[in-house]
């Protein structure tokens, strides 16, 4: 990661809620050694909790936790995650809520 997506991120970070902090190293913490595949229930049962305790996360915010997790990634499940990525935004911008 580049120094400056890397301060980005801080920036980001630091601007968060204490509470979102620790949110997301809980999530962080569960995903850590796991696959796309593994972490993928982690994730869904993440969203349906941060929905429950009224924790929403902006765009940014979704981007450091994605971050962070594919840094553990191999570069093949990167360049994975780098496609599902581009599909759901293509999916969200040809079907917006």
């Amino acid at each position: 990661m580049s120094e400056r997506n890397q301060s980005n991120l801080q920036s980001i970070i630091s601007d968060m809620s204490p509470e979102k902090v620790a949110f997301l190293m809980g999530i962080m913490q569960q995903l850590y050694g796991k696959t796309m595949e593994d972490a993928l229930p982690v994730i869904l049962s993440a969203n349906a909790s941060a929905g429950k305790s009224g924790i929403s996360f902006t765009p940014e915010e979704i981007d450091v936790l994605i971050a962070c997790f594919s840094a553990q990634l191999s570069p093949a499940e990167q360049n994975r995650l780098t496609q599902v990525r581009q599909m759901m935004q293509l999916y969200q911008s040809r079907n917006p809520s």
